[in-house]
C-alpha cells in the first residue's frame, strides 16, 4: 500500500510540474496574443481610414462622371436644337429655290 501511495505522490508531483509549465506557457501566449491584438487593432484602424479615403475618392469620381454625363446631355440637346434650326433653314432654302424654278417655268410657258 505504501508503494502505491508513493507512486501516486510521484504522479501528482509530475502533474503539478506539468501544470506549472502549462501555466508559464499560457502566460507567454497571453503576452503574444495581446501583442497581436494591438497590431491588428492598429491595422484595422489604418484600413478603415484608407477605405474612408477611397470611398470619398469614389464619390468624387462618381460626381465627376455624373457631371460629365449631364454636360454631354446638354451639349447633345444643344446640337440637336442647332440641327433642327439648320434643317429648317435648309427647308426654307429649298422652298425658295423651288418657287424660283416654278416662277421661271410659269413665265416660260406664259401661265401668268
Amino acid at each position: 500500500m505504501e508503494e502505491r501511495i508513493a507512486r501516486l505522490e510521484s504522479d501528482v508531483a509530475h502533474t503539478r510540474a506539468d501544470i506549472s509549465e502549462i501555466r508559464a506557457d499560457l502566460r507567454q501566449l497571453n503576452g503574444r496574443v495581446d501583442g497581436v491584438k494591438t497590431l491588428l487593432d492598429a491595422n484595422a484602424e489604418a484600413i478603415t481610414a484608407s477605405l474612408a479615403v477611397q470611398a470619398l475618392g469614389a464619390e468624387k469620381s462618381f460626381a465627376r462622371v455624373e457631371k460629365s454625363i449631364a454636360d454631354l446631355a446638354l451639349s447633345t440637346e444643344k446640337s440637336f436644337g442647332e440641327l433642327r434650326t439648320e434643317r429648317m433653314k435648309d427647308r426654307i432654302w429649298w422652298l425658295l429655290i423651288s418657287a424660283g424654278v416654278l416662277t421661271v417655268v410659269a413665265k416660260t410657258f406664259k401661265w401668268f
